[in-house]
């Protein structure tokens, strides 16, 4: 029997219904070189039963945990996988038709261990927004990811198999950040492409916005703390400064409830990221040119 190329990991919890439009958008998929792996993540047992009938259906392998976290159930995934490649996507994200074909078709030309891509944030009453996250000019891979200068969900990437085991999977006591973790641990030794294409629809207005961005922040200060732990030596200039990083995250944490309400509707940390890219990216031009 040969093996598939692509090991798609999906874990999944409590979501039948989103599983099902998740699992159809990998069975639309134009490059079919593939098996689906889904990890049912501490469901109930009648939740449980549909993930299963709903995994079977589309011909994916299933496996249970009976408790865990998202991280812990991509790990385990991935352990089950015979791929070369890993592409992750959570169950209630959707893939477009042609997202690992041109991702595949842009490992194989760059030579890239990781490729993710552009995506549209959707929400149940029909607003879209869309994603173009760019690496800055003059600016490293590992730079731009510690800074936060460059950010892609996981259901944006397909990494191959064996740098994701030299990395050492997913971080499971990050409760957030965890993607934005792995991403910054590849690029310290490993090449990331970005294919600027729409391929990934990435489903938000999920229940209390504003406790959820206050356990964001909480995560991000904890990521925080382990970036400066675990980050090489020679690498330790990449991260962000305690100055610029903790204060807006504080604030976040424990400021009113109507800031943060404001802030999820705002989103003022996306706006000052792309302010600060195109600010480094203005300065360049003008050290190039003596201006």
């Amino acid at each position: 029997m040969s093996l598939p190329l692509v090991s798609v990991v999906v874990p999944t919890h409590n979501r039948p219904e989103m599983l099902a439009e998740a699992l159809a958008s990998v069975r639309a998929q134009t490059f079919t070189d593939y098996e689906i792996i889904v990890v049912s993540n501490g469901e109930n047992d009648d939740m449980r039963g549909q993930s299963r009938a709903c995994a079977t259906s589309y011909g994916a392998r299933y496996f249970e945990l009976s408790e865990g976290n998202v991280s812990i159930a991509r790990n385990y995934g991935v352990n089950q996988a015979y791929g070369e490649w890993i592409a992750f996507l959570d169950d209630d994200d959707l893939w477009a038709p042609t997202k690992l074909e041109r991702q595949i078709a842009e490992a194989r030309r760059t030579g890239a261990d990781m490729v993710s891509c552009d995506y549209v944030e959707f929400y149940s009453d029909g607003r879209e927004i869309v994603h173009r996250p760019r690496f800055t000019d003059g600016l490293s891979r590992i730079k731009a990811i510690s800074l936060l200068h460059w950010w892609s969900p996981t259901s944006v990437a397909i990494i191959r198999k064996a740098v994701f085991d030299q990395t050492g999977g997913f971080d499971p006591r990050l409760w957030s950040c965890e993607d934005m973790d792995m991403w910054r641990r590849i690029s310290w030794r490993h090449s990331i492409h970005h294919v600027k294409d729409i391929l990934m629809r990435y489903r938000q207005g999920h229940a209390s916005k504003v406790q959820q961005k206050r356990r964001c922040y909480r995560n991000e200060l904890q990521h925080f703390r382990k970036m400066y732990d675990d980050t090489p030596q020679d690498l330790r200039w990449t991260l962000p400064t305690a100055v610029a990083f903790l204060p807006p995250r504080l604030l976040g944490i424990y400021g009113p409830d109507w800031f943060l309400a404001l802030c999820v509707r705002i989103r003022p940390r996306a706006q000052w990221i792309k302010f600060r890219q195109w600010l480094w990216t203005r300065t360049r031009k003008n050290q190039k040119y003596g201006t």
